[in-house]
């Protein structure tokens, strides 16, 4: 039987000040409604912010032949280097 492990690690938080920050505006009902929204507007509400802190995902177990198709770095395992796909 074969397994995987997945790891996710993130970067240190922004040190921005939020105090003057501007609360979202009050969006009605229909607007709240996921399937009402267009793509584009789906997108946006979606998108991961500028100063969000870094996110590294690991995924142990990926064939190398899978990692280099869709351009993973691999990190092999005897030494901890990681090779750019």
């Amino acid at each position: 039987m074969r397994s995987q492990t997945v790891s996710l690690s993130r970067g240190a938080a922004p040190t921005a000040d939020h105090a003057g920050a501007i609360p979202p505006p009050i969006v009605t009902r229909a607007e709240r409604a996921h399937w009402r929204f267009t793509w584009d507007q789906r997108l946006a509400r979606n998108a991961r912010s500028t100063t969000a802190p870094s996110l590294t995902l690991t995924i142990h177990g990926l064939p190398a032949t899978f990692a280099h198709v869709y351009g993973f770095g691999l990190l092999r395992a005897e030494d901890g280097v990681t090779n750019a796909a």
